[in-house]
């Protein structure tokens, strides 16, 4: 029992010393790593990576780079077809990206028919009946300064305009339009206080100053109305195509596409349309604006009137993308509307180009 006590006891003083001795290695393992830190540490590197690369090597003293961030990819501004605060063409709609609009000579035709006022953004067009046409586009319906009547249809908006125009710029004497047998009715003849006789296919001119309010030397804007009231009844899109000049291609602002009736139903049987047969009559549209890009690619704005009768508007595309520009294919047509009906730029006229008096 003595030597069992004994031997625990030297086992535990040996248990003590080894735990002394580890103690002892520790505080002098750590005394070393503290010397060694001080010192600024020990390379360990072997040969093969002792020289640093280049992408790792950092010069305290130069200027730090910029951080490289990710950057977003610009988006695009979208494009802004209408403007509905403005009324006139310029102002209101905005040609496609990419597009800038050609310009115009002051004064000109082109630039009376894109400054042309508009009604506020919105209003629906209508005929002479006072009724809205629904089938007509409310983007930009003119402000018209003569009041509609039942014979304003589409050459009629055409020739409408022009006669203003003209009437603005003082040039009464380019006023005049042939009616359907080829008669020539000028402004001129009216304002001296002729009127026409119409006895079948017969139309002649008849001094007529003796009736009640007509008078020579009339020149007013009103006179100028009663004498297109009555060209409207007597001339159509047959008769302007006959009397205007081809285009030939070379389409600009004021120019005026004209289908025939048979070149209009010809085009609808093409297309297989059922309602071929029921095309009897033309149609014309004008060219109120134009853009072009750096390529040299051009689309166009057109405005009609219509029948029945309806107030002269700019004409919608119904792509749902191009809102009321068009553009012309390589073959020189296009699709007007939703009729599906192609329309050829051949059929282009131009309006006679007036020499405008210079200013002494």
């Amino acid at each position: 029992m003595a030597f069992e006590t004994y031997s625990n006891k030297r086992n535990k003083l040996m248990i003590g010393i080894l735990l002394g001795v580890v103690a002892v290695v520790l505080i002098l393992f750590i005394i070393i790593e503290l010397i060694i830190l001080k010192k600024g540490g020990i390379d360990t590197r072997t040969k093969t990576d002792a020289t640093p690369t280049p992408y790792a090597t950092v010069d305290q003293e130069a200027t730090p780079a910029p951080t490289s961030e990710p950057t977003a990819e610009p988006t695009e501004e979208p494009w802004i077809a209408v403007n509905p605060e403005y009324n006139t063409i310029e102002t209101r709609f905005n040609p496609p990206k990419g597009y800038t609009r050609v310009s115009v000579e002051p004064g000109s035709f082109a630039e009376f028919l894109r400054t042309y006022q508009l009604k506020p953004y919105g209003t629906k067009p209508e005929m002479f009946t006072g009724y809205i046409n629904d089938d007509s586009s409310d983007l930009g319906v003119f402000n018209q300064q003569m009041t509609l009547v039942q014979y304003q249809q589409c050459a009629d908006t055409a020739m409408m305009l022009y006669a203003e125009y003209l009437f603005k710029e003082g040039l009464y004497s380019e006023i005049s339009f042939n009616f359907a047998n080829g008669f020539k009715c000028d402004f001129e003849h009216w304002a001296e206080g002729n009127r026409v006789s119409v006895s079948g296919n017969t139309v002649k001119w008849v001094l007529s100053t003796d009736k009640a309010g007509v008078k020579a030397g009339d020149y007013s804007f009103q006179n100028l109305v009663n004498y297109l009231h009555v060209v409207y009844q007597y001339a159509n899109t047959a008769s302007l195509a006959q009397e205007l000049p081809k285009a030939n291609g070379d389409l600009q602002i004021g120019d005026i596409i004209i289908g025939t009736t048979d070149q209009l139903r010809a085009q609808a049987m093409l297309i297989g349309s059922e309602t071929a047969s029921e095309v009897s009559y033309g149609h014309a549209i004008i060219i109120a604006d134009m853009a072009v890009n750096e390529a040299g690619e051009k689309v166009y704005l057109f405005i009609e009137g219509t029948t029945p009768a309806t107030e002269c508007c700019v004409v919608e595309n119904p792509d749902g993308v191009s809102a009321c520009w068009y553009k012309f294919n390589a073959d020189g047509t296009f699709v007007k509307g939703v009729s599906g009906i192609v329309w050829k730029t051949e059929w282009g006229r131009k309006f006679k180009v007036t020499e405008r008096p210079q200013a002494n």
